[in-house]
């Protein structure tokens, strides 16, 4: 068991004396929060934008009706779709759950 010792430093201060580190750090984490926010929701408004180009949701429409499944029973709204926390993947099962249900008619 040839591997080096681990060395654990001991400090010699105050629990106290870290908290003006722990506020700055809450800060940062705060800041950073709000500027992944605000990316997402850029990113999210170029891919609805981009979507709308490519004529997903009129054939996502299309293949609803096709399929006997009223499109609004399975497309969320546009808010929805915009929210950070939007699950894309499991709103896709869901959807083919709902047309498999229906037996495709």
């Amino acid at each position: 068991m040839g591997g080096p010792a681990l060395e654990i430093p001991v400090l010699d201060t105050s629990p106290g004396e870290f908290m003006p580190a722990v506020e700055e750090l809450r800060e940062v984490t705060a800041q950073v929060s709000d500027e992944l926010s605000g990316i997402s929701k850029e990113l999210s408004s170029e891919v609805q934008q981009m979507a709308q180009d490519l004529g997903i949701a009129d054939i996502t429409a299309a293949a609803a009706a096709a399929a006997g499944v009223d499109v609004s029973e399975v497309m969320p709204s546009e808010d929805a779709m915009s929210d950070p926390g939007f699950d894309a993947e499991a709103h896709n099962r869901a959807m083919q759950e709902k047309i498999d249900s229906s037996g495709g008619e």
